[in-house]
């Protein structure tokens, strides 16, 4: 079984995280490194109103499902492939989509 290396991109709000991780792709350009985006992670808030969604504190600990993100980094050492939710910013929902994560060396992930 092939090595799967963990890289973590953190930072704040507004720090430059996306870009570096669109850099490091732009100059890697093939499929040897894959990106997970803590922000796929959001707690799905379908059960809230609309409204109640609004408030929550995205920035927050608490707003992120920490625990499937677990088992899908989990997934990915073991698996061929993980589905990784796709979460929509305008609803504070979980959409049915996925993005698939396919088996890899680099595993970068990016977030707050």
């Amino acid at each position: 079984m092939n090595d799967v290396n963990i890289i973590g991109i953190a930072g704040g709000s507004g720090s430059g995280k996306s870009r570096l991780v669109k850099n490091i792709l732009k100059e890697i350009d093939d499929n040897s490194v894959q990106v997970i985006e803590i922000d796929s992670y959001y707690k799905n808030l379908a059960h809230l109103s609309f409204e109640e969604r609004e408030k929550n504190n995205f920035d927050h600990p608490e707003s992120f499902d920490y625990e499937l993100l677990y088992n899908d980094i989990n997934k990915i050492f073991t698996q061929k492939e993980v589905k990784i939710p796709v979460y929509d910013y305008k609803t504070h929902t979980r959409t049915k989509r996925f993005t698939t994560i396919n088996k890899t060396n680099i595993i970068l992930i990016e977030g707050i």
